[in-house]
């Protein structure tokens, strides 16, 4: 980890260096901002992985208790997963494979997260602050409940 945090440090502090006019906060607030999004993305692709890994259980799930489910969805779940269908081990096959992928995912949010840590502990060496998430405001309603309920009550449909 400590070789790859020294690698987005010195990229960070080489593509955005401390001697603008106003005191290196352009290049401070550039580095904030880029690795605060660089986080954010990496966040975004854990989540995205884990709802993968979550739609490779279900289906080994199904595959597992065959028995329980229609041959029309164990061909659709056979062929996700490249086993032929009519083969001896078709489904030892697809299973196998589902496992494999299911460790690779695993493996992918090991990195990821391995990456967000370095990211952050390039943040503090380039800022000096510490990372700390943007909190992100919550979603308004573009129009006033009151307005809202107005409005639908003049145009109700008896």
């Amino acid at each position: 980890m400590g070789n790859s945090t020294n690698h987005f440090t010195s990229a960070y502090t080489s593509a955005f260096p401390k001697n603008d006019l106003n005191g290196g906060r352009s290049s401070t607030s550039l580095t904030q901002f880029l690795i605060r999004k660089a986080v954010e993305q990496a966040e975004w692709l854990i989540e995205q992985k884990k709802k993968d890994i979550d739609d490779l259980v279900q289906d080994k799930i199904q595959l597992e208790g065959a028995d329980q489910i229609s041959d029309d969805k164990l061909v659709i779940i056979c062929a996700r997963y490249g086993a032929a269908r009519g083969g001896i081990h078709n489904d030892d096959l697809a299973a196998d494979r589902i496992t494999e992928r299911m460790i690779n995912l695993d493996q992918e949010i090991e990195m990821c997260e391995d990456y967000i840590a370095d990211h952050k502990e390039a943040f503090k060496k380039c800022t000096g602050d510490t990372f700390t998430p943007k909190v992100k405001a919550a979603k308004k309603p573009s129009v006033d409940p009151d307005r809202a309920a107005a409005v639908m009550a003049k145009y109700k449909v008896a």
